[in-house]
C-alpha cells in the first residue's frame, strides 16, 4: 500500500499494488497482432500477511493471496544498507488463457518509462501497450522515479502512471486460432519461481547496478577454521565515477590477463579511476560509450 523513500522523504506509491488477472481468451498462442491487454478477469483479493524473519541484518514478511485454485507467495526482505525491498515469489498456477501481471500505481503526474537494453537503456511507451524490457524497468519523472528490477520477466505495460510487471501467460501450445479441443494443452501451468525487487529510481546507472545485484548474488562458501593472510573485508575492484557500469570481467583466452568492459550510463563524459584486482589505471569515458580493456 504504500513504500516510503526515507533518503528522498517521498512516498512512490499513488495507491494499493495489485495482483491482476487479464483474459487472454481470445488471442493465440504468440498473440498475433495484439498490441495490449487489458481486460481485467480477476483480483487476487483474498490471503494473509506475517512476520516469517526479524534480525539485526534483515526482516522479512511473507504474503500469501489466492484466487481460486491458483496461490501466489512473496517473501519481502529489507535489508540494512539497500534501499530495495527484494521479492522472492512463488507461485502455484492453474488459470487458463489468463495473463497475470503485477501492478504497480506511481506517484507522478506524466512520468516516461525506461527499461534496460544491452549497453545501456531505452524510452518505451506509456500508453498501456505491451513492451519488452531487459533486466529493469523504471517509471521516472524529473530524475525521480520507481524501479524494478528482476530476474527472469522481460515484459511489461506502462499506462499512464502505473506500471505492470508481466509475469505469466496461460495461452494454448502452439494454438494459432485452431480447433480447441481436449488435446489442447495450456502453458505455464504449476508451480513458478522468480525474485524481483521493488527501488527509488536514482539514475540509469543505479537501476543498472541494482539489477547486477539482485542476478549476480554473492556465492557462500562453507568453511571451516583455519589461519590465513586474508582479512576480513575485500574490495577486488572499483570504478571512481557512479554513472559507469562494468558488464563483463573475465579471464582472457590466450594470456593470463583479464578482460574488463565498461560503459558509460547517464549520458555525461566521465574521468574514471579504475582499479581491477590491484592493477590501477586512468580512462575517459565518452557519454553512453562502451569500452573494453
Amino acid at each position: 500500500a504504500s513504500i516510503y523513500d526515507k533518503a528522498a522523504q517521498r512516498e512512490l506509491l499513488s495507491g494499493d499494488t495489485s495482483t491482476v488477472l487479464i483474459d487472454d481468451t481470445k488471442h493465440d498462442t504468440w498473440a498475433h497482432g495484439i498490441n495490449e491487454f487489458k481486460t481485467v478477469a480477476g483480483v487476487f483479493s483474498e490471503g494473509s500477511v506475517h512476520m516469517i524473519e526479524q534480525g539485526p541484518l534483515r526482516v522479512a514478511l511473507r504474503s500469501v493471496m489466492r484466487y481460486d485454485t491458483t496461490e501466489i507467495v512473496r517473501d519481502y526482505f529489507l535489508t540494512v544498507g539497500s534501499k530495495a525491498i527484494v521479492v522472492k515469489t512463488k507461485i502455484d498456477f492453474h488459470e487458463k488463457h489468463r495473463m497475470l501481471k503485477l501492478r504497480f500505481p506511481m506517484v507522478a503526474e506524466s512520468p516516461r518509462a525506461y527499461c534496460e537494453i544491452p549497453f545501456g537503456y531505452i524510452e518505451r511507451a506509456t500508453d498501456g501497450s505491451e513492451q519488452t524490457g531487459g533486466a529493469w524497468t523504471a517509471l521516472v519523472e524529473n530524475g525521480y522515479g520507481l524501479g524494478i528490477a528482476n530476474d527472469s520477466k522481460y515484459s511489461f505495460d506502462v499506462d499512464g502512471c502505473s506500471m505492470a510487471l508481466t509475469v505469466l501467460r496461460s495461452a494454448l501450445y502452439a494454438d494459432h486460432y485452431g480447433r480447441r479441443d481436449e488435446f489442447c494443452q495450456f502453458m505455464e501451468q504449476g508451480e513458478h519461481f522468480f525474485t524481483y525487487s521493488i527501488f527509488p529510481f536514482a539514475g540509469f546507472a543505479d537501476a543498472e547496478k541494482q539489477a547486477q545485484e539482485l542476478n549476480n548474488s554473492l556465492s557462500a562458501v562453507i568453511e571451516t577454521f583455519h589461519k590465513g593472510a586474508l582479512g576480513t573485508d575485500y574490495c577486488g575492484m572499483s570504478l571512481s565515477e557512479d554513472n559507469t557500469v562494468v558488464t563483463a570481467l573475465k579471464k582472457h583466452e590466450d594470456s593470463d590477463a583479464w578482460v574488463l568492459r565498461c560503459y558509460e550510463a547517464e549520458g555525461r563524459e566521465a574521468n574514471v579511476h579504475i582499479r581491477v584486482f590491484g592493477t590501477e589505471f586512468d580512462t575517459t569515458f565518452a557519454p553512453k560509450s562502451v569500452k573494453t580493456f
